[in-house]
């Protein structure tokens, strides 16, 4: 089987200067306290202060997580199909077997609960099934799975276990997000393989295909209105799409991709009603979004900085926006940037 604040200015009360409190001259008074409005001149007009910017999704944020944790987020897939979003994510202490519970929220505080788990994992993957996110969790050395209905607060999580193969190196979902598809690979033997998501799928169709084009990233993609794979190898900077055509793996397409090689991380996440990709150097923080052209290949859209020396960019859907946890293995601290628009802040380590 697969947080805002703000700054109060007052000038000191010196012969005709403002006294303290906002008094400006005669006939004219100001004061800022509390929104209040602002009568400047012998005309009594009236200027409201500009008000305060909307809150952000990124407000809470950094924070400072556990070292080498693992984050993931449901996925909702891409397109016309896509699930609606949550802003769920999950984070996983492997040390402590904490499972952290959170969610994107403009209004009340993103993490919503923790509890202690009992099982190991190398990989977690978060599908919709039932109208519920799931959540799994992958160790790669014994190949057991323990999954269940993702624990939202502090409830214990309660799952199930199940033996899978041991040794995959990536696991990711794809497809229609209503009955998504899980693809596990090997990319040192070069065995993809893909069934349904869901353990207690009836009659499942699990099929295999090998690749001699070597790989370091496996992403779920939709190009031309088919949903599938992007192939990308670090390495050689080559990119192939693969289609999933009733529930197999298609032939790979090879796309043009114009950005040298040896980026650190990439991500696909829904943009502009497709899918995106986003690539990211992390000796500079360096990160750039492609998007398809008419003949399907990927084309430069923006660029920004971020902080150097992330290890995992996880898109998140909230609101009908595309974000993403930026996190720090090393650190622990943990960003949320806007994928599109690309977030144009300037952040260093």
């Amino acid at each position: 089987m697969l947080g805002l604040g703000g700054l109060t200015f007052e000038q000191e009360a010196s012969g005709g200067a403002a006294s303290v409190g906002g008094t400006l001259g005669a006939g004219g008074q100001t004061s800022a306290s509390g929104g209040s409005l602002i009568d400047l001149g012998t005309g009594g007009e009236q200027i409201a202060p500009p008000p305060p910017p909307p809150p952000k999704f990124s407000d809470e944020y950094p924070v400072t997580w556990p070292t080498s944790a693992l984050v993931v987020s449901t996925w909702h897939g891409f397109g016309p199909d896509r699930r609606d979003d949550t802003g769920a994510f999950w984070v996983y202490d492997p040390a402590t077997g904490s499972l952290a519970s959170y969610r994107l929220d403009l209004l009340e505080p993103d993490l919503l609960g923790e509890q202690l788990t009992t099982f190991e994992a190398d990989f977690l993957y978060s599908p919709e099934l039932g109208a519920l996110p799931w959540l799994f969790a992958y160790d790669a050395p014994s190949g057991l799975v323990a999954y269940g209905p993702a624990p939202s607060g502090d409830a214990a999580f309660e799952t199930d276990s199940q033996a899978g193969s041991p040794g995959w190196t990536h696991l990711l979902l794809a497809g229609d997000p209503s009955d998504p598809f899980l693809i596990a690979a090997d990319s040192v033997a070069g065995l993809v393989r893909i069934g349904p998501a869901d353990p207690n799928a009836e009659d499942p169709l699990v099929t295999s295909v090998s690749w001699d084009s070597s790989f370091t990233e496996l992403l779920p993609f939709r190009r031309s209105e088919q949903d599938g794979l992007l192939r990308l190898d670090s390495a050689s900077g080559d990119v192939a799409f693969v289609p999933i055509e009733a529930g197999q793996l298609g032939d790979p397409i090879v796309l043009t991709l114009e950005v040298p090689p040896g980026w650190s991380l990439a991500a696909t996440f829904p943009m502009r009603g497709e899918a995106g990709l986003a690539l990211y150097h992390g000796e500079d923080g360096a990160i750039e979004t492609y998007f398809p052209d008419s003949a399907g290949d990927l084309v430069p859209d923006e660029y920004a900085l971020w902080r150097r020396d992330l290890t995992a960019i996880v898109p998140v859907g909230a609101d009908g926006e595309s974000w993403a946890i930026a996190y720090d293995a090393a650190t622990g601290i943990a960003d949320v940037r806007e994928l599109d628009p690309l977030d144009p802040a300037i952040v260093v380590k």
